[in-house]
């Protein structure tokens, strides 16, 4: 299986390919992405939701107050801003497969086309992409 956090050139290139930018979010500190991706070879970028912390994984409803932490999660948000996949890992290091990632992609980048003159809120097409919607 391969790992999200270090996807094989090729594979990232596929993200390029579909005009996607590929970013990783979590709660550690900038600091902390700069060892993790020194270690690791992330050449992606790394965004630090640190202070106030958990603000982003709070906003979509993915924080775990328990633990002070976030869930890891996958989504694939349209230009628009729309949510049109969502994917929360039920285990700490699984992924979805890289292929159904791009297939939400593909699925995102046509259904943002075929949206001229429709409401692009109704087009997030998974209960769970809707509960992981943004709050407002």
């Amino acid at each position: 299986m391969q790992s999200a956090a270090r996807p094989l050139p090729e594979r990232t290139r596929g993200f390029d390919r579909r005009g996607a930018q590929l970013i990783g979010i979590s709660v550690d500190s900038i600091y902390s992405h700069g060892g993790w991706a020194a270690v690791r070879g992330i050449e992606f970028p790394l965004l630090a939701d640190f202070h106030p912390k958990g603000a982003v994984a709070r906003a979509y409803n993915v924080w775990r107050e328990e633990d002070g932490f976030s869930e890891r999660t996958l989504y694939v948000i349209d230009p628009d801003g729309v949510i049109r996949y969502a994917h929360v890992s039920p285990f700490l290091h699984y992924v979805p497969d890289i292929y159904e990632l791009f297939a939400a992609i593909d699925a995102a980048n046509a259904s943002t086309s075929d949206a001229e003159g429709r409401d692009g809120a109704a087009a997030m097409s998974t209960g769970k992409a809707r509960e992981l919607a943004p709050v407002a």
